[in-house]
C-alpha cells in the first residue's frame, strides 16, 4: 500500500468523512499492473422487443435499432447478446419470472417458493466480489428502486436477483439518503461526534448544504498537497458529490403524512412516480463507490421479478398514466409485458427505448469519471451487463435471454458486435475471466465475446 492510501485514510478518519469523499489517486508509485476492474450489473425485467431491439448479428456496422438509437455514440463499446439458453431455469421455457432469482447464478436452482427459484450457489457478482476483495471491507454494494412496494410478492426469488448462496438473498438498499449518509458520512457527521443517520443527512441535504462544507478548509490544505493531475480529479470528483446532493434535494412529492418528518424539499422514496430519481441518484452513488475504490462490483435491481409496481406513465414522455388494468391501474411493467400495444401505440418499446437510453447516460458518467492515476477513465476497465431474466414479456420466454455488455474490461472485450445463441453460464464465465477471477463454477467461455 502506498503512502497516498495512508494519508487519505488517516484525512477521512480525522475528519470523519466516508471512504466514497475522495476518489483513490495516484501517489506516483502505483503501476498499471495494481489497477482492479469493475464489474457493474443492471437488473431489468420483462425483456425487450426485439424487433426494435436488437441488432443483425455481427459487427454492429449500420444504424442500431429503433430503440437503441441513444447508444449509437457507444456502440463500438457494446456487445448485444440474444437467443441464449439459461442452463440454470431449464424446466419451464415459458416461466420467465420464476428466472428471476437464480438468472445470475446460472447453476442449477435449488427450488424455492412456488414459481420463483433460488440459486444453489453464490451469484455471479458474488463469485467474483470475493476474488476481487476490497481495501474498504465492502466487497460489493447493492442497491435496488422501489422493489419494496406493492403488490409485490415478497418471495425471496421474486426480488432477489443476488445472493452469497444457497438461501442466502441479498437485501440491496433501498434508500439513497441512508446510502449516502453511510458512504459519505463516515462514523461520524462531519464536525460533530455524533453517528451519521439518514435522518441528519436528509437535514443537511435540506438546507441545501453540502457535506464538503463542513470540511472546506481541511479538504483544501489537503488538495495543495497533491500535483495538478490528482487536484483535477478531487475537484471532478467534488463536483460530482454535489450533484449527488442536487439530485437528492430536487422538489419532489413531499410526504405529509409523518407530521412533516419529511424535510422540504425531499423526495418520497415510497412514491413511485420518484422512481426515476431514486434511480438517477443510486448510478450517481454506484459509479461513485467504483471511483473511490470502496468497491470493484456494484449491482442495481430495476424493479423485482414482474416490475408491477413502476408506474412508468409518471416519467417516460409517451406512456399513459392508466393502463389495461393488469395488476394495477397504471400502465406497469408487467402491463407493458402482456400488452405491449395499447391504443395503437407501442408503449413497451417506448419504455424500452427510455431505458437504453438512461443505459447510455451511465455510460457517460463512466467515461467521464478518471480512472486511479488519471490514466483513462473508469470505463476503460469496466463492464456494464445491463442483464434480464426474460425474452419478452408478452411470452414469459425463459430460454431466449436478450442481455448487453458495455465495456472491454481493459481490453477483453471484442466490442462493436452483436452475438446470437450460446448460453448466460458461458457469458458469466467470459465475464469472471474479463475481471481476472481465474476459480469459477460457470464452466466454459464463449471465444466470440473475446477481443
Amino acid at each position: 500500500m502506498n503512502k497516498w492510501e495512508l494519508s487519505r485514510r488517516q484525512l477521512l478518519k480525522d475528519l470523519g468523512l466516508g471512504a466514497a469523499c475522495l476518489p483513490l489517486l495516484d501517489a506516483g508509485v502505483s503501476k498499471a499492473a495494481d489497477v482492479k476492474k469493475n464489474l457493474f450489473i443492471v437488473a431489468a425485467t420483462e425483456g425487450y422487443r426485439a424487433s426494435n431491439w436488437q441488432p443483425a448479428d455481427g459487427p454492429l456496422t449500420g444504424p442500431l435499432p429503433k430503440s437503441c438509437t441513444a447508444l449509437e455514440k457507444h456502440k463500438a463499446d457494446l456487445i448485444f447478446l440474444h437467443n441464449m439458453a439459461n442452463k440454470a431455469f431449464t424446466g419451464c421455457g415459458a416461466c420467465g419470472h420464476g428466472a428471476y432469482g437464480t438468472i445470475y447464478s446460472t447453476l442449477s436452482p435449488k427450488g424455492g417458493s412456488g414459481e420463483y427459484a433460488e440459486p444453489n450457489g453464490p451469484t455471479l457478482d458474488q463469485v467474483i466480489a470475493k476474488s476481487l476483495g476490497s481495501d474498504s471491507g465492502r466487497i460489493s454494494f447493492h442497491a435496488a428502486v422501489q422493489i419494496q412496494l406493492p403488490p409485490s410478492l415478497g418471495g425471496p426469488g421474486h426480488n432477489h436477483a443476488f445472493w452469497t448462496g444457497a438461501g442466502q438473498p441479498i437485501n440491496p438498499e433501498l434508500d439513497p439518503y441512508k446510502t449516502y449518509a453511510d458512504m459519505f458520512g463516515g462514523a461520524k457527521a462531519p464536525g460533530a461526534g455524533m453517528p451519521v443517520d439518514d435522518t441528519a443527512a436528509k437535514n443537511v441535504l435540506a438546507r441545501k448544504q453540502s457535506i464538503l462544507d463542513f470540511v472546506k478548509g481541511s479538504l483544501d490544505r489537503f488538495k495543495m498537497r497533491l500535483g495538478t493531475d490528482d487536484r483535477m480529479i478531487v475537484d471532478g470528483h467534488f463536483s460530482s458529490i454535489r450533484e449527488l446532493e442536487q439530485q437528492l434535494t430536487s422538489a419532489g412529492s413531499i410526504d405529509t403524512s409523518a407530521c412533516g418528518s419529511m424535510p422540504p424539499g425531499m423526495f418520497n422514496i415510497t412514491d413511485n412516480t420518484q422512481y426515476e430519481k431514486i434511480y438517477d441518484a443510486y448510478i450517481s452513488i454506484m459509479v461513485s463507490a467504483i471511483r473511490c475504490g470502496v468497491t470493484h462490483v456494484a449491482t442495481l435491481q430495476l424493479a423485482d421479478a414482474t416490475g408491477d409496481a413502476v408506474n412508468f406513465g409518471a416519467f417516460v414522455p409517451g406512456v399513459p398514466a392508466k393502463g389495461t388494468g393488469y395488476k394495477t391501474a397504471f400502465r406497469n411493467w408487467h402491463d407493458l409485458g402482456h400488452n405491449p400495444v395499447l391504443g395503437g401505440v407501442d408503449h413497451k418499446q417506448i419504455v424500452d427505448q427510455w431505458w437504453m437510453g438512461k443505459l447510455s447516460v451511465m455510460i457517460d458518467k463512466l467515461k467521464a469519471s478518471p480512472a486511479a492515476g488519471g490514466s483513462g477513465t473508469i470505463f476503460d476497465n469496466s463492464v456494464v451487463l445491463w442483464g434480464n431474466h426474460m425474452h419478452e414479456g408478452s411470452d414469459h420466454g425463459s430460454q431466449a435471454i436478450p442481455w448487453l455488455l458495455a465495456g472491454k474490461a481493459g481490453g477483453y472485450f471484442k466490442t462493436g458486435q452483436c452475438v446470437g445463441g450460446g448460453n448466460t453460464t458461458a457469458v458469466a464465465a467470459n465475464l469472471c475471466e474479463a475481471m481476472g477471477v481465474s476459480m469459477h463454477p460457470f464452466g466454459s467461455s464463449n471465444s466470440a465475446l473475446k477481443a
